[in-house]
């Protein structure tokens, strides 16, 4: 595979206004060096989303074509078959922060609030990074410690 430019940095996204359906592409082997053979790249594209649901309907090889074609356009400077390790499919993989999401926090708070000692916890609620589940976690440890333990603050 010939590409455009070296790939050096974490990778890309794609707009969706540039009529391309990859979302965007982590450059694994760029990461974590090591990660392919010499002269190769490991690329994780993500294709899809809930502006594009149809990709769910798609077989392998479809999706394989969609994502080919698009890093043709972007990072390939010619046209080699890619050597696919791994098509994985969630069909709800990042939640949909929706007009009146607040308010459904809220309702779930106010629930929440007439069973002390039950805490939710989950990418739903502010962020869907591994940063702000981990930011997140920490701050629902310290209060449940603080539940668990009253008298010890």
């Amino acid at each position: 595979m010939t590409l455009k430019q070296q790939l050096k940095g974490f990778g890309n996204l794609i707009p969706r206004h540039q009529g391309i359906r990859t979302l965007g592409t982590i450059w694994t082997s760029s990461l974590f060096p090591g990660r392919a053979p010499e002269s190769w790249q490991v690329l994780s594209n993500y294709i899809g989303g809930a502006t594009d649901p149809e990709i769910g309907e798609m077989d392998d090889d479809q999706i394989v074509a969609a994502v080919h074609q698009d890093l043709r356009q972007i990072l390939l400077a010619e046209d080699v078959p890619p050597k696919v390790l791994a098509v994985h499919l969630w069909r709800r993989a990042i939640p949909q922060y929706t007009l009146g999401h607040q308010d459904r926090l809220n309702s779930i708070n106010a629930g929440l609030r007439s069973l002390p000692g039950l805490y939710l916890c989950s990418n739903y609620i502010d962020g869907v990074s591994v940063g702000d589940c981990v930011r997140r976690g920490q701050q629902w440890a310290s209060q449940i410690q603080s539940h668990l333990h009253p008298t010890a603050n």
